[in-house]
């Protein structure tokens, strides 16, 4: 008797035993052969095998990413200092949105990959746009909307319950001066006086009275590496009862690229990243509610895939060099499968967005 999954979990069979995707936490799971095989001869759904523990080496990998973030739009209201997607949005703002849609679908629908994030620019400032991608991609994929919550929240929420889809909130700092000199709003959408840090807890609060699952993602610059800001993020965090919160080292890509030496910019230092490991640490063992979860592509290129709003696929190449195509719209699966085989780095894929490290760091390159 197979054990009944609950709703929107996805569940993939992989060469060293399996992958599970959780939406509710925005979380993946590795299983071993042996947790897979007990799990799915399980009779007794209740007795769940705990799904990471001690696992350090889950080769060989598989040859299918777990996700893929899709463009709802190139257009955003704000004017991050280190945007990562900036290069692709500086091209793509000029191009008709009008069936932005159909060509972003078309390639993640080739892409055999468990999860899409509905990012862009800002799904929120199209929402008509994000609602139709949101609804069709989720028939075939669990579904994360990747916010700054400025813009229209009130609209997409009917799409995200219905979907069953993950809100998941950048928020820098819980200093709003800190965060917003990070954030920084562009002068057009600056009318109402509201700051991107008051934006993001606006949504972030309309998204939980809805019943909408959330997390909070923060990227780590030279400018907010400070262990005491982020105690004082996490403890923002627990009091609103967010129980996922990603801190993502700052890639040096996109707009952190062309302005690497400014502090908003530019990666904290290693004497940070030691002390990161150490609060991380700490947190857990002092049992704050909250799972924390640290991300570096600096140190695993190539392992981010991207669909822009032309529905061209790329990744951050390696070398500092900006992105590169793996393929264009209209290319069909086993054209982009070979792109994702020669090109994607699977070791750093699968390290970034599962819940532990599963294969040595000198295989992931981290």
């Amino acid at each position: 008797m197979q054990p009944q999954l609950a709703d929107g979990v996805k569940w993939r069979d992989e060469p060293f035993g399996s992958v599970v995707y959780v939406p509710s936490w925005d979380t993946f799971f590795a299983l071993d052969k042996d947790r897979t095989a007990e799990l799915r001869s399980a009779s007794d759904a209740t007795r769940m095998p705990e799904p990471c523990g001690s696992l350090i080496d889950l080769r060989p990998l598989g040859d299918r990413p777990l996700l893929v973030n899709c463009f709802a739009t190139a257009h955003c209201p704000l004017q991050c200092t280190y945007c990562y997607a900036d290069d692709l949005m500086m091209r793509s703002r000029s191009d008709p949105e009008n069936d932005l849609a159909a060509r972003v679908l078309g390639t993640a629908d080739a892409i055999e990959a468990m999860v899409a994030v509905v990012t862009g620019g800002e799904p929120l400032a199209r929402p008509r746009q994000a609602a139709e991608l949101i609804r069709k991609l989720a028939t075939t994929k669990a579904v994360v909307v990747d916010s700054s919550g400025a813009g229209d929240i009130d609209s997409l929420l009917p799409v995200l319950t219905e979907t069953g889809s993950h809100l998941r909130i950048s928020l820098d700092s819980a200093d709003p001066y800190i965060n917003d000199a990070q954030r920084p709003i562009r002068k057009p959408f600056q009318a109402d006086g509201s700051s991107s840090w008051q934006l993001a807890l606006r949504s972030l609060r309309a998204a939980q009275s809805a019943g909408i699952p959330v997390s909070v993602q923060t990227v780590l610059t030279a400018s907010n590496a400070s262990v005491t800001q982020l105690a004082a993020l996490r403890d923002l965090l627990t009091e609103m009862r967010v129980r996922k919160w990603v801190l993502h080292v700052v890639a040096v890509a996109g707009r952190a690229r062309k302005h690497a030496s400014s502090p908003r910019s530019a990666p904290p230092g290693q004497a940070f990243l030691d002390e990161l490991r150490t609060f991380v640490s700490d947190s857990t063992l002092q049992q704050y509610p909250l799972l924390i979860r640290v991300t570096d592509s600096n140190q695993a290129p190539n392992s981010v895939l991207l669909i822009d709003s032309a529905g061209d696929l790329l990744t951050e190449g390696a070398g500092g060099n900006g992105k590169i195509t793996l393929g264009r719209s209209g290319d069909d699966r086993s054209v982009l499968a070979d792109a994702i085989g020669r090109e994607l780095n699977l070791a750093g894929h699968y390290s970034r967005y599962l819940n532990c490290d599963v294969v040595p760091r000198a295989v992931a390159g981290i």
